[in-house]
């Protein structure tokens, strides 16, 4: 899958389990509805960086088409779709400012800003070539398309994300490492070089391996 959307993380919060020094899950117990003391798990609420697609405030897109004939109905497209989507205004990708209170007054050694902090690469441009062959089926009287595209413009990183605990959080090593592993590793982000589709139809001419562009989104907390 192939898109151009730019990548961020943005300030938040999450849960995870505390664990005992040896890395098993520690419990209390707690009274049930029925006044029965039950196993607990016990969590605590850490600050952490979620990514989200933000997507774009500026983007151009373009595509060129050349056509060969090679015999009777079969014909060769040579065609590359070309776009960008970025964020040049990076200052509107603000949170809620009582979000960003609330945050920094629960966890204040987080110091949280209220800005998403854009993964750069994944603001690349999009530049696939590609080729179709088109062949007119005689039963059904639909073209028959073949395609195939590479794009050596992908994005092939890991994304990290900011980390704001250390370990004085935490009660000890066992619950630190577990919530690093849990939000602090980096997202493995690796779009394919290549893509081969076939369609059946005559609607129209598409071009299933263009980059799917992604624009502005609104997401719940940030605010454009």
């Amino acid at each position: 899958m192939w898109g151009i959307s730019p990548i961020a993380f943005v300030p938040s919060e999450s849960v995870i389990n505390v664990l005992n020094n040896d890395g098993t899950q520690r419990s209390q117990l707690i009274k049930n509805s029925n006044g029965v003391l039950t196993p607990t798990n016990v969590t605590m609420a850490i600050p952490m960086y979620q990514l989200v697609f933000p997507g774009g405030d500026t983007h151009v897109v373009g595509n060129f088409e050349y056509r060969i004939p090679i015999f009777g109905p079969v014909v060769l497209a040579l065609f590359t779709d070309a776009g960008i989507n970025r964020i040049l205004r990076p200052g509107q990708l603000n949170m809620a400012p009582s979000r960003v209170d609330y945050l920094n007054t629960e966890y204040p050694g987080a110091g949280f800003v209220g800005k998403a902090v854009v993964a750069p690469g994944t603001q690349a441009p999009a530049c696939p070539p590609a080729s179709r062959y088109r062949l007119l089926l005689p039963v059904v009287q639909a073209p028959f398309r073949v395609y195939w595209a590479y794009n050596p413009l992908t994005v092939r990183e890991y994304l990290q994300p900011p980390i704001v605990t250390d370990r004085s959080f935490f009660p000890n090593e066992a619950t630190f490492l577990n919530a690093i592993a849990s939000f602090g590793q980096a997202y493995p982000w690796f779009e394919q070089r290549s893509s081969f589709r076939f369609t059946i139809g005559r609607p129209f001419e598409a071009l299933p391996v263009a980059r799917s562009m992604i624009v502005s989104k609104k997401l719940q907390g940030v605010s454009a």
